[in-house]
Parts: C-alpha cells; structure tokens; sequence
C-alpha cells in the first residue's frame, strides 16, 4: 500500500518543494528511497501557494483561527487513515490539536515536541553548554520582575516567524494561558539546525536571521542568510552541547532548529527551540548539496529511526556556498503580476511562495519568497518589492 505523508504548517511550501529534490543516488535516506518518492503527499497550510500545490497530490488550506479546526484536521485525517503527518511549521496549539487525532503518526512526536520546547529544556541546555538564556516569566508575574529596568517581550511560544512577539507596555493584552515575557536582547540573531539520531547530534549548519517591523510587530522574519561551519562570533562548541542536552532530554530525533542571540561581549542567549523543519532549512539544503538532496526525506527518515549517513558528516566538512532567503514585503498596495516579478529576478535567484496572478497585496503584508546565491541575487530581491 502506498504511505501517505501530510505536511502542516502555517507554509508548508520549502518542505514541498525538497520532495522533488529526492533521486535515486541520495543515500540521506536510510530506507527505501522510492518507498518515499511514490508515497502520496499531502499538504495543510495557511496559503496554498501555486509552487506549494504543484509539489503535493493534494492541498488543504486551512484557517488556524476557525472554531472549527479540530473538525477539519480530523476530517482530512479520515481520507488518510495511517498517514504519517511531518510538523513544518507552526500555528497557535498545533501540537496539541493533532495529539488527539486516531489512526496517525507525527513527526516529532507529542511528548518530544512538548519537552524540547519548553522552557526546562532551554535552560537545562544553557547549564549544560555555559550559555545563557534572557530572564523570561510568566504573565502572573509581570509584577515582580527580578530586572525592571530591562525591556520587555511578549512572546506566544505557539505561534511562529515573529509574529506572536510584541514590546511589553501597559496597553498590551497578556493571555495568561500563552504568553510569557522575555528580557529583550540585543545582538545578532541566528538559528542553528541540527540532526539528531538515537546515537549522535550534528550541526548542520548556521544561518544570520533577518526581521522587520510590521505595524505592532517588532520581529517579523524575513529571511535567512548562510549556512555558515565555522564563524568568528559563534561557538560551535558550545551549541552542539546545547543541542545535545536537547536530544537527550526529549529523545527527539530528526532536524531541529535553535534560535539564538550574540550580543556585542560575544555572549550567546538561547532564545527557543523549534522542534522541526524551519524558516532557514531551505537554506541548509542548499548547503548541504550535491551529498544530500532532500533534507525532508532525510528528516523523516532519521526521525523515524534511521542512523545519520555519512553523506550528511561529510556534506557539512564540505559546504558548497552561501545563500539568501529573503521574504519581500510590499512598499505599497499593489497586484500581483507575476511575469513582472520573474523579469526583475533576471534569472539571479529562484521566486517562491508564488500567490495567483492579479492577486491583491496590500502595503506591508508578503508579497512572495526569493532565494538564491548569497553573492549574485539578493539585491534582487529588493527590486520585486
């Protein structure tokens, strides 16, 4: 019986994509490698973008934000009964709106997803490694701050890219069930991906992170650049030790992502793990290329308890270049035309997260995806918007 596969996220679109990036010389799987180029996939996101849709069999496109959600992934859950269903990405309470749902298997699974994201977790990884994690407490105890005169987050741990992230002032709106507050750091941000088998954990490589303001939201991504081995600012060491102590303390195995900051005395501040394939891992493929081609199948074949080949050691004592991600953003209201878009990029870097032509973008909101060779197009990328 052909496997069934379900991608969900709020963009599912990179982790589409890196299906057709499987052949049958990419021995990152461990498995049968045509066992995962003929199962069937299918997606579940917020957009259902025309290069999302052309990846999959079939699309699903939700709204997290619908009283009912539950109903509809349990639905899409009953055309595909014993499908395996890959997290990458994220909305408000994903995890735990899948948990309950008969008849499937996640990748992660629950009770890793919960550990490796919570906050013991962090801070057992920061005592472990002698990094650092910005004071954060719960919304009961706004009013008993340890450092009152730092500034202030609020941060939704389960919404993603920046946009459950807000400055703490007296007009905010705390949900005591979600939010916490975190001491604002400043420095240089970046994620760092990692494989984890049953036996070991490796660093894949290290992306720079970009953000922007969009109205109340200070910390919005958009966009990635690297992947980087060795850097002067970061110690490595010190990461894969962090990472580590993750494994080992939510038995989580495949791809994750850990975001952090270094500050300006070369401190480096855990911020937050992401249990799963993230805004940067298109950027890691890339890297990781020609030794693997697609990192979502070696993702869920590691995660499903297959050893890390030793293509992937050595694609990451080999990197082949340095790319961008960056998301554009509207300057003004305007329409989609997508022949125009595609002119501007001048075959310098690839366009992604593709809307319908003619398709209305008001000012400020993402218009598309573009990446590319760090060095060629990512000036490119300014001129579609």
């Amino acid at each position: 019986m052909m496997p069934t596969y379900v991608l969900i996220g709020a963009s599912i679109r990179s982790a589409a994509q890196s299906i057709g990036l499987a052949t049958d010389r990419d021995d990152t799987l461990a498995g049968d490698l045509t066992t995962i180029r003929a199962a069937k996939w299918v997606g579940i996101d917020m957009f259902g973008d025309l290069d999302t849709r052309r990846s999959l069999d079939e699309m699903h496109v939700v709204d997290p934000g619908n009283s009912k959600i539950r109903s509809q992934l349990i639905e899409i859950s009953r055309l595909h009964p014993d499908s395996v269903w890959v997290i990458v990405g994220q909305w408000p309470h994903l995890a735990e709106q899948l948990a309950p749902i008969p008849r499937i298997e996640t990748i992660p699974k629950p009770d890793a997803w919960r550990i490796a994201t919570s906050h013991t977790a962090l801070i057992e990884a920061a005592n472990r490694s002698r990094l650092r994690v910005p004071e954060t407490i719960s919304v009961d105890q706004v009013f008993r701050t340890t450092s009152p005169e730092a500034r202030w987050l609020v941060k939704s741990p389960s919404q993603s890219g920046g946009m459950g992230v807000r400055w703490f002032d007296g007009n905010v709106r705390l949900d005591a069930s979600d939010d916490v507050l975190q001491q604002h750091i400043q420095g240089v941000p970046y994620g760092a991906t990692f494989l984890r088998d049953r036996h070991q954990t490796i660093c894949l490589g290290v992306c720079r992170s970009s953000f922007r303001r969009i109205a109340s939201l200070p910390f919005v991504y958009s966009g990635s650049r690297g992947p980087f081995h060795e850097h002067p600012s970061i110690d490595f060491d010190r990461l894969n030790a962090a990472a580590r102590a993750i494994g080992e303390q939510s038995q989580i195995t495949g791809i994750f992502n850990v975001d952090f900051i270094v500050d300006k005395h070369r401190q480096h501040w855990l911020l937050e793990v992401n249990p799963r394939w993230s805004g940067s891992s298109e950027i890691i493929e890339r890297g990781l290329a020609p030794h693997v081609g697609s990192l979502l199948s070696l993702h869920i074949n590691v995660a499903m308890g297959a050893k890390i080949p030793t293509a992937v050691l050595e694609a990451t004592s080999e990197p082949t270049g340095k790319f961008f991600k960056r998301v554009v953003f509207a300057s003004q209201d305007s329409q989609f035309d997508l022949a125009e878009a595609t002119e501007l990029l001048r075959g310098r870097a690839t366009l992604a997260d593709i809307p319908e032509d003619g398709t209305i973008i008001q000012r400020g909101h993402p218009i598309c995806t573009v990446v590319g060779n760090y060095r060629k197009g990512e000036g490119r990328a300014a001129t579609v918007s």
